[in-house]
């Protein structure tokens, strides 16, 4: 598991144009895995008036804020907790643009819990914090206050890092490989996770050793596949003859109509695997898009 200091952070506002909108609270916490180390949390006076819509989604009123101290009284003190350690948020580019707003500039890595979720929980249906938090199991008390989402953050980024580490090393391998050359925040979290894989990965072979000289299983156990060694490119026309409507599709389903759309994306995705690159496809409802990058990756799998 990863043990650096990171800082998660929020603030809760007056609206949501910095630079107009202001602060009125702001929170930090700092964690190391799922330990707390330090809180910070400070309500702020703005100079303009508290909308009532902002005390209706907050709970934070005139009376709270009446003897609060300003934005400038305390930004140092928020710096020297944040420190140079990486910064956490939910949607963290509107905190830090609030932040920036009131003179704060950060240097340090930045790593967004919504990104990182859409990646590794793809199955959610949502990603707002809170719903996040009820998918994970994680107490959310008092949504839109500053300590509480900060610290249900940390909960979140502490979960998905988990899950980074319970990825296998060819998966974190690829994500690398592929991320290596990309301006991505997140690149170097896998990176770590590769590295921290990797130092233990003689460990598990020899693991896999004492298990393989344990007594065999019966011969009517299922049987790894093997390479065929065969290294041919996958060719197009056998993909799209599947697609065809005399192809196998065709003679499989009565009724069957060719999409060119699902033609189209296939061959973009035999094009992929024949050399190796990525390739980013965005195909809209109806498209059939299982079934087309399915099939040149079953053909491409077969054929080796």
């Amino acid at each position: 598991m990863n043990e650096r200091i990171y800082v998660a952070v929020d603030v809760e506002t007056t609206g949501l144009v910095a630079g107009s909108d202001e602060i009125i609270e702001v929170a930090a916490v700092k964690f190391r895995g799922r330990e707390i180390l330090e809180r910070y949390s400070q309500l702020v006076q703005p100079r303009q008036s508290l909308p009532l819509k902002i005390t209706r989604l907050t709970g934070i009123t005139l009376d709270d804020l009446a003897s609060a101290p300003s934005f400038n009284a305390i930004g140092a003190d928020v710096a020297r907790f944040i420190k140079t350690h990486p910064i956490i948020g939910h949607s963290v580019n509107f905190d830090l643009t609030m932040l920036r707003a009131q003179g704060m500039n950060f240097n340090q890595p930045v790593y967004d819990t919504f990104d990182l979720a859409t990646l590794l929980m793809p199955q959610a249906p949502i990603y707002k914090l809170g719903a996040l938090a009820d998918r994970i199991g994680i107490a959310h008390p008092a949504d839109h206050r500053a300590l509480n989402d900060a610290e249900v953050t940390a909960q979140v980024f502490t979960y998905l890092l988990e899950q980074i580490d319970q990825l296998s090393l060819d998966t974190l391998n690829e994500i690398v490989r592929l991320t290596q050359r990309m301006a991505w925040s997140l690149h170097d979290l896998f990176e770590e996770a590769l590295s921290r894989k990797a130092r233990t990965v003689f460990v598990s072979a020899q693991a896999a050793d004492l298990k393989a000289a344990k007594p065999k299983s019966d011969d009517n156990d299922p049987q790894p596949l093997r390479p065929t060694g065969d290294a041919r490119p996958l060719d197009p026309r056998l993909v799209e003859e599947f697609f065809a409507p005399d192809g196998t599709l065709g003679r499989s389903f009565s009724g069957y109509e060719q999409r060119a759309p699902q033609v189209q994306m296939a061959m973009r995705v035999t094009e992929a695997f024949n050399t190796s690159e990525p390739q980013l496809i965005e195909a809209g409802t109806g498209t059939g898009k299982s079934i087309a990058y399915l099939t040149p990756a079953a053909m491409f799998a077969a054929r080796r």
